[in-house]
């Protein structure tokens, strides 16, 4: 199962999101069903949000479990001024190519 969370940061606030980007994912470490993450910054000015997040879960209910928890709910206020839009996809097709 892939989390994919698309987050607007105003100019400026970047260090602030990773920080709190940062301490929040810390927190889900040892979660169950969480295999980790990849943060993708927005490359030039392509693109509506900021920050894209990548997350593998084993499964919804895994995901569910721990971002709704008492300790995750703790680390969300750094967070709270960036607006975030999650989704959780399960791969349908996948292609891969050498590369040079």
């Amino acid at each position: 199962m892939k989390l994919i969370h698309c987050f607007e940061v105003p100019s400026g606030r970047e260090d602030e999101f990773l920080a709190g980007w940062h301490k929040l994912t810390a927190g889900l470490q040892g979660a169950d069903g969480y295999y980790g993450t990849q943060l993708f910054r927005q490359a030039g000015d392509v693109g509506k949000f900021a920050f894209i997040n990548s997350g593998d879960w084993r499964d919804e209910d895994a995901w569910r479990r721990a971002v709704t928890s008492d300790a995750f709910r703790a680390e969300l206020a750094p967070m709270a001024d960036f607006k975030g839009t999650p989704g959780l996809y399960e791969m349908v097709y996948e292609e891969v190519f050498p590369r040079p």
